[in-house]
């Protein structure tokens, strides 16, 4: 496969990493790319970039809704930006068990569809404290919920990906801001 023809389906296009990242995937021509976004997602963000992405219309919480526009579009790439309750206020809220859901549905329609390379976006609270720097290899000892869902999503995609035969990688994203940032 070229690069070319590389086709990716971006969760969490709206939200404010997934707007800088749904940035420099358009800045190449190469790329063909499409959108889950809810209905009632603020779009303010990448408002200027909806002409140029294949919007798709579905939440996460119910994405086989979705299936038949996302199969479609037919990515060969998914890009799983997306999280509910990202900010402090939420990172022991129950509801994040629902982002591991909604995380393993996303996996099993990507492999139902025929997705073959599949990203998902981690955090450094998946490590929970650490003294000095971070190494890649430090061991996950997560201590909020928003933690502890975090490393149980990479866990699963890394196992379903491994056993489905889809090229699999998880990003832990340090200490996020810039412009757009709330």
């Amino acid at each position: 496969m070229t690069r070319a023809d590389m086709r990716i389906l971006v969760t969490g296009a709206a939200g404010f990493v997934g707007s800088h990242v749904l940035r420099r995937l358009l800045a190449n021509d190469r790329f063909k790319v499409a959108a889950l976004l809810r209905p009632t997602s603020n779009t303010q963000r990448i408002d200027d970039l909806l002409g140029r992405v294949r919007r798709i219309d579905g939440d996460l919480r119910h994405v086989d809704a979705a299936e038949p526009a996302i199969a479609a579009f037919a990515p060969d790439t998914v890009l799983h930006l997306a999280w509910a309750g990202v900010t402090n206020a939420f990172r022991n809220d129950p509801e994040q068990i629902d982002n591991v859901e909604a995380t393993v549905n996303l996996l099993r329609l990507s492999q139902r569809i025929g997705v073959r390379h599949w990203i998902g976006l981690g955090s450094q609270a998946e490590y929970g404290p650490h003294e000095g720097p971070l190494r890649e290899d430090a061991p996950n000892c997560p201590t909020t919920l928003y933690g502890v869902t975090k490393l149980c999503a990479c866990m699963l995609a890394q196992h379903l990906c491994v056993t489905a035969g889809i090229r699999f990688a998880w990003l832990r994203l340090f200490s996020a801001y810039g412009p757009t940032d709330d």
